[in-house]
């Protein structure tokens, strides 16, 4: 008895001993842009294409997410912490424009105005080009994907088309 009672008195007021990290109805994930805020990406979409400060190119892109595990965003190697990855294909052909290198397993933020929801921000999808030339013009399907320590996940994508940043050289 005095043990339950020692276990009840560890917990604070609504504290149900990590089920409230338990992710409540179906995953779900909406694919984004923006650095400091999530901003929707709708099909059809102009999108540009940013060269690097290293001469690369990449898309900035973002994610929105319920339903998953998120893991602990302020610890980096957290076992918990979800695997996002975005990707990049020709929307004619299906061919990855990317380099498959925009993997990301972290903690997910809280979703500010968005109760229950979470998100990544501001990630970069590294393309597989030379120039921007090689894409501006071209449909481009996005793609994300997140996937918890539980299995459980979800998917979307959208088709944009491609322009270039303002300030590429």
């Amino acid at each position: 008895m005095l043990a339950a009672m020692l276990a009840l008195a560890g917990c604070g007021a609504g504290d149900d001993g990590g089920a409230a990290d338990a992710p409540t109805g179906p995953a779900e994930v909406e694919l984004g842009t923006g650095d400091l805020v999530f901003e929707p990406i709708t099909t059809g979409q102009d999108f540009q294409v940013v060269q690097g400060p290293q001469g690369g190119y990449h898309f900035v892109v973002s994610m929105r997410t319920r339903g998953v595990v998120a893991g602990n965003p302020d610890r980096l190697g957290d076992p918990s912490n979800p695997t996002t990855s975005f990707r990049a294909f020709a929307a004619i052909g299906g061919a990855a424009v990317d380099l498959d290198a925009s993997s990301f397993t972290q903690g997910l933020d809280p979703a500010v105005g968005s109760p229950g929801a979470f998100e990544m921000l501001g990630r970069l999808l590294i393309l597989r080009i030379a120039d921007d030339d090689e894409l501006v013009g071209m449909d481009v399907r996005l793609t994300v994907e997140v996937t918890d320590v539980a299995g459980r996940s979800a998917r979307d994508e959208r088709t944009v088309r491609v322009i270039p940043h303002p300030a590429n050289l």
